[in-house]
């Protein structure tokens, strides 16, 4: 299990991004393929299907920016440029 970890300040919370994104997701997949074939996608695909999940959570990230709760809800900021 995943501990969550929370934080005082949205401004505390890891930062987000494209690049760091994809590097984990690669990773993931990498060490998790032969364990979890569901999670294995192949490599000209991972970069369609980090855009979906990233997306996904850019909306989320949207969705609960100003809730009053966002820091239960969000364990990351978002990168904005």
């Amino acid at each position: 299990m995943i501990k969550q970890i929370k934080y005082d300040k949205l401004e505390d919370c890891p930062i987000l991004e494209w690049q760091t994104f994809c590097g984990e997701l690669e990773k993931l997949w990498n060490t998790t393929k032969s364990a979890i074939p569901e999670l294995d996608v192949e490599k000209d695909e991972q970069k369609n299907v980090a855009a979906e999940i990233f997306q996904q959570l850019i909306y989320d990230y949207a969705l609960y920016r100003n809730h009053p709760d966002r820091l239960k809800v969000l364990n990351f900021q978002l990168a904005e440029a």
